[in-house]
């Protein structure tokens, strides 16, 4: 376990609780005149690397409880909010609910199950469980990375995961029907859509018309030319010798 304390510009942690995929701290610096700080850390960042935001600091140490308790208090307001607006049942997956051998295999562009113990235990379960593998080194076998990124199943939220929390690739047969269908949809998502034509914009239109109207001039510039030489080749062929050999007092 890791008990190094936090250092947030000079203010060490007192104490912190995590949830929502979120650390709530309180932290201290004595030698100030606001000497307390509470403010939230997340890690939703490509290389996992934790960050501090929404940073508030206090003379007054009752207050910053208050505010560190409210803010766990509203975390956890907003993940029953979400686990009343999804109504789904609330159970885990484990390794048999895999594709036999599937952790051998390449997970880029499929359904994968992350294990539950490596998620915040207000996340174990099956809604933050199975997501789409986007790519990253760890979804290859065979390579020496270990980053997976994905996409929440439910949230449409990118990020990382290490190969060794993954379980494996999720068996359709044993998904819930809800879950096979919303990863058609992410899966669609990441196919090319093809070009959907649209009417021309007036700007578009007189656009195209100038081109056209350049192009009717340059063509009837070339079949003038070419008339020219057309009747020039006629007459060359009437005196009976092409042009190039007709004598010097000839025109």
């Amino acid at each position: 376990m890791n008990t190094e304390k936090r250092n947030i510009d000079g203010y060490i942690e007192i104490d912190s609780f995590q949830i929502a995929s979120r650390i709530v701290v309180l932290a201290e610096k004595p030698d100030v005149d606001e000497p307390y700080l509470v403010c939230n850390i997340k890690w939703d960042n490509p290389f996992n690397i934790e960050e501090a935001y929404d940073c508030a600091v206090t003379g007054d140490y009752l207050e910053a409880v208050g505010e560190f308790t409210k803010r766990i208090n509203d975390f956890v307001a907003a993940i029953e909010s979400d686990r009343q607006q999804s109504g789904l049942p609330r159970y885990i997956l484990a390794a048999n609910d895999c594709i036999p051998d599937s952790k051998k295999m390449n997970w880029e562009g499929k359904a994968i199950i992350i294990n539950a113990q490596t998620l915040s235990p207000e996340y174990r379960c099956v809604e933050h469980q199975v997501a789409l593998c986007t790519g990253g080194f760890g979804a290859n076998p065979n390579s020496r990375g270990n980053a997976v990124y994905i996409k929440e199943i439910l949230s449409g939220e990118q990020c990382r995961h290490e190969r060794y929390n993954i379980l494996g690739l999720a068996d359709p047969a044993k998904m819930p029907e809800w879950v096979n269908k919303r990863l058609a949809e992410l899966q669609d998502e990441k196919k090319p859509q093809e070009n959907v034509s649209r009417p021309m914009t007036d700007s578009e239109k007189k656009e195209v018309a100038a081109l056209e109207a350049r192009g009717k001039a340059a063509n009837s510039t070339l079949d003038g030319k070419l008339e020219a030489a057309k009747n020039a080749a006629a007459r060359d062929n009437k005196d009976g010798k092409p042009k190039n050999q007709r004598g010097a007092g000839e025109r």
